[in-house]
């Protein structure tokens, strides 16, 4: 590709892609999109997430991760990916780094939907 020498040089195709993004693209659209997903993501930090009672205490094996132990420890009423997050309420923890040795606690198995409280 020859360049004309007469032509300024770029760094970047970054402020071409922008100009062409925001170009094309209404300015209230963006706002509108940006808006609903911060509402979104909000409103589902806020939904409260049910207290364990009873938790029973594991160690971690090779292998798993949080989503298998959750799906092997379910607490009733909620899915796999809310009990990740009762688990990780549970013991602490940031993300969902586990190792291999480590000692968690985990929603005890019940029978019936009374093993948790609701906050």
């Amino acid at each position: 590709m020859d360049r004309d020498t007469k032509s300024p040089r770029r760094c970047s195709c970054v402020p071409d892609i922008m100009t062409l993004a925001f170009n094309s693209t209404p300015a209230w659209v963006v706002v509108v999109l940006c808006s609903l997903m911060l509402a979104c993501a909000i409103s589902m930090s806020r939904q409260p997430l049910p207290e364990v009672s009873s938790t029973s205490r594991i160690t971690v094996s090779s292998g798993q991760t949080l989503w298998t132990i959750a799906r092997t420890h379910p607490v009733a009423g909620l899915d796999t990916a809310q009990t990740v997050e009762v688990i990780r309420r549970l013991n602490n923890l940031n993300d969902s780094s586990i190792a291999p040795g480590d000692v968690l606690d985990v929603p005890a198995h019940a029978s019936s939907g009374s093993d948790f409280a609701m906050r």
